[in-house]
């Protein structure tokens, strides 16, 4: 039975001729010959190399080479800012203890000030003009302005800081570039390539690189940067900073100054009883009982001036001194916030003109 299936299979099914075979497959070849030969051909050509030009040397990179060379460069320049940061928050603290440190060393003379019979007397008689508005309410503000914060001398402090930071800061770009350039010195030495002949028509071709005219451009946005001046804080001013301050002060040693400020008050009510010592001095009594009262007054306020300096002198000095910590916490907060925005625009400048000149298209085009 299955010699008869099979025989039946292969009348049904006869095997195909060779010649037949072989005509099928030249007819397919030469089908897919034709449909190969009708596309059109397209030529292939790699992409032109970069030329790069860093200190009067050329060098020819590929793409993939000059997109190492921008990351490279953003990253380097981006950790250099980051490194400035600290630097300047070293200095800025260093300068801030050396200028504060001058105002604490004051603190004694205001203090004398505050609990002496001038300073006594002066307080009150501004106070009275305030209350008829011929003078500003902030007399012991003021005060502690001039005496603490010394215009000229705070300023110059100020100043002195300002030129040390900046003096850090240009050292540490300085440095950054330097190192930058050592880098790519010695990365690109493997790419180094003669001069190229410039041809008449070379018009066309992209222009290189210049890393050179790349230093020379962040150089000077950095310098714009720096000019820029980092004392936005409104504390900076000495007769802010007095005002600052004493109200600082003023809030935690206000209890103990109303009591003291009452009991001179009662002390001065004694002086009354001095006009007794003048009842028999005839025509001359007038007079005698003014003098009599005056010198009661007087000497009543200096003694419980005496007293209160005893009592609260030191409470005053510790609100000070704590006003002028959270003062410099401040200033160097306020400081560190405007280099922050200033190198944040920095950045973003840099970023895009190393984006810009590593596009060998657009290279040397960049605004100068």
């Amino acid at each position: 039975m299955t010699e008869l299936a099979a025989d039946t299979t292969r009348r049904a099914f006869p095997e195909p001729r060779p010649g037949l075979l072989a005509l099928l497959w030249a007819l397919g070849s030469l089908g897919l010959l034709a449909l190969v030969l009708g596309q059109p051909q397209q030529r292939w050509t790699p992409p032109a190399p970069a030329e790069v030009v860093l200190e009067g040397q050329h060098y020819r990179l590929d793409a993939p080479q000059l997109e190492w060379l921008r990351a490279f460069s953003a990253l380097h320049f981006s950790e250099g800012r980051a490194a400035a940061r600290g630097l300047l928050e070293a200095e800025l603290e260093r300068g801030l203890d050396e200028a504060f440190l001058a105002v604490r060393a004051r603190l004694p003379g205001f203090a004398d000030w505050y609990y002496s019979l001038g300073g006594e007397y002066s307080r009150l008689g501004m106070a009275a003009l305030a209350r008829m508005n011929l003078a500003e309410g902030d007399y012991i503000a003021r005060k502690a302005a001039a005496m603490l914060f010394p215009p000229e001398e705070w300023q110059e402090a100020l100043a002195a800081l300002d030129r040390r930071m900046l003096a850090r800061l240009h050292a540490h770009q300085e440095r950054v570039r330097a190192e930058w350039l050592a880098r790519l010195g010695e990365q690109l030495a493997p790419y180094r390539v003669p001069t190229p002949l410039r041809a008449a028509g070379d018009g066309g071709r992209a222009a290189p690189v210049q890393l050179d005219g790349l230093v020379a451009r962040l150089a000077a946005q950095e310098q714009q940067a720096l000019e820029a001046r980092f004392w936005q804080s409104t504390a900076a001013g000495g007769a802010v900073a007095g005002a600052v301050l004493w109200r600082q002060a003023a809030a935690r040693a206000a209890t103990a100054t109303g009591r003291a400020v009452v009991a001179r008050g009662a002390g001065r009510s004694a002086g009354a009883g001095g006009v007794a010592i003048c009842a028999a001095t005839g025509p001359a009594a007038p007079g005698c009982a003014v003098l009599a009262f005056v010198a009661t007054w007087v000497a009543a306020d200096w003694a419980l001036l005496q007293i209160e300096e005893l009592r609260n002198r030191d409470e005053l000095l510790a609100a000070l001194d704590a006003g002028l910590d959270r003062l410099q916490d401040q200033l160097l907060a306020d400081v560190l916030a405007a280099y922050d925005a200033v190198s944040l625009e920095q950045q973003a400048r840099a970023t895009a003109v190393i984006a810009g000149e590593f596009r060998p298209a657009q290279a040397g085009r960049q605004a100068r």
